[in-house]
């Protein structure tokens, strides 16, 4: 028999149960609810009897019976739904260079993958402060 994974509280001549957060509510059993665990890539943040949410884009779970997701890595991102954080994958402009989660910016003018025009050093200026705003917001996030 599986364990019950809910609250129930006494009422006059009766009781009343609600699954516990990261357990959904899918039917009864013998004693009024039967509760299952989120599987990987959803969660229930509440206790109650709601279903499980897939996690949104951007996000994984790889537990069962998750009450929250987790964030892909910075620069990264992944479907709704993930359920490991192998699922998060570089954002466009941005390389893996370890074979794992870690992205790095490209730099597509060094790279040759990109027309550069080597006139402009304002671009090259623009890119590293466009580097430095993005690196503060991670920070301050």
């Amino acid at each position: 028999m599986s364990q019950v994974r809910a609250t129930c509280n006494n009422t006059e001549g009766s009781f009343t149960c609600a699954c516990d957060a990261g357990y959904a509510d899918n039917g009864t059993d013998y004693k009024g609810v039967t509760c299952t665990p989120c599987t990987p890539g959803q969660f229930k943040a509440v206790n109650g009897s709601g279903a499980c949410e897939a996690c949104a884009g951007g996000s994984y779970l790889n537990v069962t019976a998750g009450t929250v997701c987790l964030a892909c890595p910075a620069n990264t991102d992944s479907l709704m739904g993930s359920d490991a954080i192998g699922d998060c994958t570089c954002n466009t402009g941005y390389e893996s260079s370890n074979g794992g989660v870690t992205c790095t910016d490209v730099d597509e003018c060094g790279a040759g993958s990109h027309t550069c025009d080597a006139v402009q050093p304002e671009a090259s200026v623009m890119h590293a402060l466009l580097l430095y705003i993005l690196m503060l917001s991670d920070v301050l996030t």
